[in-house]
């Protein structure tokens, strides 16, 4: 349901990259220190445990942007993992707390934290970037991507049984939440789905028609417009 999730991999476990800009590796090393720390307080979680003997220092970054990939022997860029970390609702409830409305209104009001960890997969994600307001980057701006990526167990059909040539769902179903009300600082609410594989094929027939149909590389994305009013719907 999430164009980001085509542009970010969904990692078991924790996964923790940060890209320095600091010339000498003793800076980087203190403020690598620095930001696991402090993503371990903010998101409940053991980042604590990432010290200096199990953080890689690639010389090398398999697609880095405006390079070659080579960062060389003094490399800026610091990679870590720990593959043992299971995500649970004390990492979903911070989460949710950076957003504007939290729980409370929008969207995120139908991130039902039993269907999140009841599911047959999830997965948590924070992404930080910095990008420039204009072409002249005199100014930039921070930007926050929060993901939260499930796979639910079928609506009202047990997971032993075959699925059928056509399933029925709907979002308040699959989620087991309900969308009352709109978040009044976001600009736009969308629903975005998937409606082909990998290959192109479609594989999804929706009731309604979207407003409109998106490209990303293979995959077609439906997207529908939340509207609040009498009752909220997806139009």
């Amino acid at each position: 349901m999430c164009v980001a999730m085509y542009d970010m991999t969904i990692y078991t476990g924790i996964l923790c990259t940060e890209p320095f800009s600091f010339p000498h590796r003793a800076e980087t090393d203190e403020s690598w220190q620095s930001v696991t720390q402090g993503l371990a307080g903010l998101l409940c979680a053991s980042l604590n445990f990432i010290q200096p003997e199990n953080t890689g220092k690639p010389v090398m970054l398999f697609g880095a942007e405006g390079s070659d990939g080579r960062l060389g022997a003094g490399s800026p860029y610091r990679y870590a993992t720990l593959s043992r970390e299971n995500v649970c609702t004390e990492n979903l409830t911070p989460l949710v707390k950076l957003l504007p409305c939290r729980a409370k209104a929008g969207l995120a009001s139908m991130m039902n934290a039993y269907t999140v960890f009841d599911s047959l997969f999830s997965a948590l994600s924070v992404h930080v970037s910095t990008e420039c307001v204009d072409d002249t980057c005199e100014y930039k701006k921070q930007v926050l991507v929060l993901a939260v990526n499930v796979v639910p167990t079928r609506v009202n059909q047990e997971p032993s049984q075959p699925l059928p040539k056509q399933y029925h769902w709907n979002l308040g179903d699959l989620l087991k939440a309900a969308l009352n009300s709109a978040c009044a600082v976001a600009t736009n609410s969308e629903v975005k789905i998937v409606t082909t594989d990998w290959l192109g094929v479609k594989r999804i027939t929706l009731n309604k028609a979207p407003s409109h149909t998106v490209e990303h590389g293979v995959y077609a994305i439906d997207v529908y417009p939340v509207v609040f009013g009498e009752g909220s719907r997806i139009v």
